[in-house]
């Protein structure tokens, strides 16, 4: 977003204050980088969500207006009343700064309601001067200025109390934004043309009146200009008016030359046309200082962005403070920007900084406005919530209502479904209502169990928008938003409307989204349909969307189908694709007579059998069927050692779990002694010699000579296997299983305690090493009958078996 445009709130004005700030921020920078800022924090509409003590950055104290640093945790939903009371003592307390007060009527002006309007009347008519000419600068900046202050605004213009030049100003100024109305020109004029008013305030009139584009008003100041029995510095100010009007800078104070102008090129018979040459020049010069504003803003965006990468990284947070905190919106723009890309660069937000961009979420600039609703969007801070609601309950701006909506979305609160409802039933702009749906849709997925009355309110809004009559291009991305609310809402009454809204006339998005709601209820209703779509419907992304649906309504019901479209006879890829994972994700609901079956089917394809496994086996576990269980837990073993990428050290964990069972249930000898057997094999597969020898010990602890008789030949194979590789990675491996198998106790029978001996010479020999050197693995060399020092066979130390 660019900075804030020529006709936005705030006006030539303050666009060209900007220059002496450029002009001051290389000294600023220069000075103490992390001053604290001259001008107070503006007062915040809503306390962050939760309060805590912080501390204050580099001792900095805390700014006036600023949050406290202890307060009651803000409520989750919007606090308009709140909001506006807050700002009413701000601007009517004595002891306020002017920026607060300045800040507090802007707030106040560019809020709609009843509530705001009476505070800016009752302050206009008996406010104290300070807070009245806050009023009155609040309405000359805001682009659409409610005609109701218009009088108490003339009464301004002089006498009385109110004989005071600055308020004068303020609100000849504000009379001036009410160009087109004729009871505020006419309210200028006479107060300009009042000889008995003190002449600081008919020049302040005047002057308003050179920001107005009307004949009456043109004439007016031509006949101050030649009043010669005037006082030279009201005609002076009415030439400078005329001058502001018309751009002709040459006519000067010459009273001739604009009686000339006046008679020649003025209003005359055709002021509509006059008036439109004059806002044509004007918008030239308007033009002229846009660009100049642009580049200022550039420039003070490069000089502020060097002071905050010049700063210690422990500073930095104070420094996007000082911005935050600035009462130029630029500046505050640009703080956050800087917060943005402190947290791309993963940079801790500290809470103050945290707690400003909340204060910030009811700036009196929309730019300002929309920027921190963007970057509390990238922040998904929840703390700001109610903030959020309560600038979306009073946002003029469509642009910052979208921005506010989203970033209402991430937080995914349902606190915010009652204010994001009320936005979508106020007849938004399309952008806004898009904004709306999708905001509504991400707060609604728990709502239904929170209030159900109202999740069945929200979706009677989302069925409305979704209804096929409604059926337009210029609302199909609201229609889609509406059906994926539909999804998160989880709404019944959606399987009524599918059959039209997957008809063939009906756009691919809305089918799509039709079928992502239809697989989220995964109601079996909705079936039926899907297969109708799989039969029908050639586009590969539908038919997707189709199985995936399938796979959550039918589930393992239609295993037969979902695996049919696995096959070869699909020939999109990406369709069979998404078969098998609808086919996987709806494993865990299947019965065991339907993943037996599934299970036969890919007896072809273990890598996906090895998944029908695992579900079978877990829902034969839930069925208390152990037996059955059990040997499921060896068939999935057996899958897992088959696949490309071999599974081997969860395979040993389901053998070992498939024989701990059946020890406690007396299970047949033969598969006690295969699944031993495969343990100490997938053990050894996998390189876990310690698990391998240590589970193997407890075999043989457990049923001596029938355990020896079974893995015993199953280690001294795999160290014959690594010692034949004839590799120092294959040795090396050879030497460790070898030495833990012969310091085993129980240990192997002798025979094949020599044998693994003799494995060690072969080794030594090959790799020049010799009985009684350190191994590889650290371990001394056994001898050469396998003993070791210290014994570890079960037999005596050092003695042949």
């Amino acid at each position: 977003m660019g900075p804030t445009g020529l006709n936005g709130k705030g006006g030539v004005g303050r666009r060209r204050r900007l220059i002496s700030i450029c002009l001051t921020a290389t000294a600023a920078a220069a000075g103490s980088l992390l001053a604290p800022p001259r001008h107070a924090a503006f007062a915040q509409a809503q306390a962050p969500a939760q309060s805590q003590t912080q501390p204050v950055p580099d001792g900095k104290a805390p700014a006036t207006g600023a949050a406290p640093t202890t307060a009651p945790a803000a409520p989750r939903g919007p606090d308009v009343a709140g909001d506006v009371r807050h700002l009413a003592d701000t601007l009517r307390n004595p002891a306020a700064r002017p920026a607060e007060r300045d800040e507090a009527a802007s707030r106040l002006a560019i809020r709609p309601g009843a509530q705001a309007d009476a505070v800016l009347r009752e302050v206009l008519g008996s406010g104290s001067a300070a807070s009245r000419i806050s009023v009155a600068r609040a309405l000359a900046d805001d682009a659409s200025p409610r005609e109701e202050f218009i009088g108490p605004l003339a009464q301004l213009l002089g006498g009385g109390e109110q004989r005071s030049a600055a308020l004068a100003e303020a609100a000849s100024t504000a009379l001036a934004a009410y160009r087109r109305n004729p009871a505020a020109v006419d309210a200028l004029i006479r107060s300009a043309n009042d000889t008995n008013q003190p002449a600081p305030l008919r020049i302040a009139a005047i002057r308003a009146l050179g920001r107005v584009v009307d004949s009456v008003a043109a004439q007016s100041l031509v006949q101050i200009v030649n009043a010669g029995n005037d006082r030279r510095d009201v005609r002076d100010a009415a030439a400078e008016a005329l001058v502001e009007m018309t751009g002709l800078a040459e006519n000067g104070r010459e009273p001739r030359r604009w009686q000339q102008w006046l008679q020649q090129s003025g209003p005359g018979n055709n002021p509509d046309a006059w008036r439109a040459d004059l806002l044509e020049t004007r918008a030239g010069r308007l033009e002229r200082l846009r660009r100049r504003h642009e580049s200022l803003v550039a420039d003070l965006r490069q000089r502020l962005s060097r002071q905050y990468q010049a700063a210690e990284k422990d500073r930095r947070q104070a420094v996007l403070l000082d911005f935050l905190n600035s009462p130029e919106p630029e500046i505050r723009i640009i703080g956050t920007d800087l917060v943005t890309l402190a947290m791309q660069e993963n940079e801790d937000i500290s809470a103050p900084v945290r707690d400003r961009l909340v204060a910030m979420v009811g700036d009196s600039d929309p730019q300002v406005r929309l920027r921190t609703a963007d970057t509390l969007h990238n922040m998904n801070y929840a703390g700001a919530l109610s903030a959020l609601l309560t600038q979306l309950a009073q946002e003029r701006d469509d642009r910052v209502k979208v921005a506010l909506a989203v970033a209402i979305a991430p937080i995914e609160d349902p606190a915010s479904v009652p204010g994001l409802l009320d936005l979508l039933k106020n007849n938004p702009s399309p952008a806004v209502a898009l904004a709306a749906v999708r905001a509504l849709g991400a707060a609604a997925r728990d709502l239904r169990a929170a209030d159900p009355a109202l999740a069945n309110t929200v979706a009677g809004h989302f069925r409305a928008i979704v209804l096929p009559r409604r059926n337009t291009a210029g609302n199909e991305d609201l229609r889609v938003a509406a059906l994926d609310g539909l999804a998160a809402l989880k709404d019944p009454r959606v399987l009524d409307m599918a059959r039209g809204l997957l008809a063939p006339d009906q756009s691919p998005a809305i089918r799509q989204a039709t079928l992502r709601v239809v697989g989220e209820l995964g109601n079996e209703r909705g079936s039926d349909l899907v297969l109708n779509v799989l039969q029908t419907d050639r586009d590969p992304v539908i038919r997707r969307l189709a199985l995936d649906a399938l796979g959550k309504t039918g589930g393992m019901v239609y295993y037969e189908t979902l695996y049919r479209y696995t096959q070869p006879a699909e020939a999109d890829p990406t369709v069979r694709e998404a078969a098998w994972q609808a086919l996987l994700a709806a494993l865990p609901r299947g019965s065991a007579e339907d993943l037996s079956k599934t299970a036969q089917l890919l007896k072809a394809d273990p890598e996906h059998r090895v998944f029908v496994y695992e579900a079978l086996a877990k829902r034969l576990r839930q069925q208390g069927k152990m037996d059955d269980w059990a040997q499921q837990l060896q068939n999935l073993a057996d899958e897992e050692m088959k696949l490309k990428t071999p599974r081997r050290a969860e395979a040993a964990g389901h053998y070992e779990e498939a024989l701990n069972y059946w020890l406690q249930n007396n299970g047949a000898p033969l598969t006690i002694d295969e699944l031993t057997r495969k343990v100490v094999e997938t053990r050894l597969a996998a390189g876990q010699y310690a698990q391998a020898v240590k589970f193997a010990e407890s075999a043989i602890a457990r049923q001596k000579e029938a355990a020896q008789a079974v893995v015993g030949p199953v280690i001294k194979n795999e160290a014959n296997r690594l010692r034949d590789l004839g590799t120092p990675e294959g040795y090396a491996k050879a030497r460790t299983l070898i030495d833990a198998a012969l310091k085993m106790n129980p240990g192997l029978e002798p025979r094949h305690r020599k044998d693994l001996s003799d494995f060690l010479k072969d080794i030594d020999a090959a790799t020049g090493g010799s009985p009684g050197t350190t191994s590889p693995t650290g371990s001394p060399a056994t001898n050469p009958v396998g003993g070791t020092p210290g014994g570890g066979n079960g037999n005596t130390p050092g003695t042949a078996q």
